[in-house]
């Protein structure tokens, strides 16, 4: 099993705390609701359809980080279809470059998830890698793809390798 906890974010990128996790969770600090028509894509509105053939169990849906809400973020989680992950979807307003001067992320790399420029990174505080994060790149922000792996599990593949899968599965349902 795996706990996700929560820390303020730094330039409203999410975090997580805590040793148990390498998911990017949502903080809480200086982030201001936007306005209503400015709001981010909720990734929790992607379809049964579109999350099974990306591999994923529709019925696992977790909201929010923890299950807890916060202003300015839309967050789901699913596991996967083959058990040994599962794959968070955050929405919200930091730019890649907002990511990249984060220093508790690390291991930055530009990549290209469909025609939109993306950033693939893991956490400073993820000795194991387990987990993976691709930012993609979006009007009025960003979408994180987080891929983390279950402890108890072990990994069939490399958390990254996953993240860009999915994210590039996914990016036709992007705003």
């Amino acid at each position: 099993m795996v706990l996700v906890g929560c820390q303020d974010s730094s330039n409203g990128t999410p975090t997580s705390a805590g040793a148990t996790s390498t998911s990017v969770g949502v903080g809480t600090s200086a982030q201001t609701s936007p306005a209503k028509d400015t709001a981010p894509w909720d990734p929790c509105s992607l379809s049964s359809d579109a999350l099974r053939a990306t591999g994923m169990d529709p019925d696992s849906k977790k909201t929010g980080a923890a299950g807890v809400e916060f202003d300015g973020w839309k967050v789901c989680r699913w596991r996967a279809q083959a058990g040994w992950y599962s794959l968070g979807i955050l929405s919200g307003t930091p730019s890649l470059k907002d990511i990249r001067e984060r220093q508790d992320f690390n291991d930055f790399k530009s990549t290209t998830i469909g025609n939109r420029p993306a950033l693939q990174f893991g956490q400073a505080g993820d000795p194991e890698h387990l987990g993976c994060t691709v930012a993609v790149e979006v009007a009025g922000g960003t979408v994180a793809f987080d891929a983390l792996g279950r402890y108890s599990e072990p990994r069939q593949e490399e958390p990254c390798t996953v993240a860009v899968r999915h994210a590039t599965d996914l990016a036709k349902y992007l705003p």
